[in-house]
């Protein structure tokens, strides 16, 4: 809400108290609350999506960008835990894309799908116990079975401070 938005329902709500008799001096004391704390300066609001690794020709040639059995990337970005990416890189070709490898905390699980700026939307292909080559068993070297979900960007979230 713009400050110009707030003022007017400040003033809509005084003036509804007066319609009914009532001033804001006549409001009980533990009806005046503080004000909520500012957002924290710490909280770094322009995260820049690092560079992209492009994997080499070698690298392509031994399997390395296979995705899975149909899909590979050229490259893969690397984020850090908790990183709300606005505009995802996403490759020049069918088939072809970019990886986004983010950092998960296995104690506190978020979706990384869910801090990504952009709705995702479109037609919701998807298969189960796909075998993902850029996901593996530390113990077993094998390729992880994850869940593929295949999404189109639709639009920018609107954003929950904005009403």
């Amino acid at each position: 809400m713009y400050l110009d938005e707030q003022q007017e329902a400040i003033h809509q709500a005084q003036l509804l108290l007066k319609h009914v008799g009532l001033q804001p001096a006549d409001m009980p004391s533990h009806c005046s609350l503080p004000s909520p704390p500012l957002v924290s300066n710490s909280i770094d609001l322009s995260y820049v999506s690092p560079s992209i690794t492009y994997l080499t020709s070698e690298e392509i040639l031994s399997g390395k960008g296979q995705l899975t059995r149909q899909t590979g990337v050229c490259g893969i970005i690397d984020h850090p835990l908790g990183a709300i990416l606005e505009f995802p890189e996403t490759g020049g070709q069918d088939g072809v894309g970019i990886a986004h490898h983010f950092e998960i905390d296995p104690y506190d699980f978020i979706n990384p799908k869910d801090n990504i700026q952009y709705s995702l939307g479109g037609s919701h292909l998807g298969h189960n116990n796909v075998s993902c080559c850029l996901l593996f068993d530390k113990s077993t070297k094998q390729p992880a079975l994850c869940n593929q979900l295949k999404l189109t960007c639709c639009s920018i979230k609107k954003c929950s401070f904005n009403t």
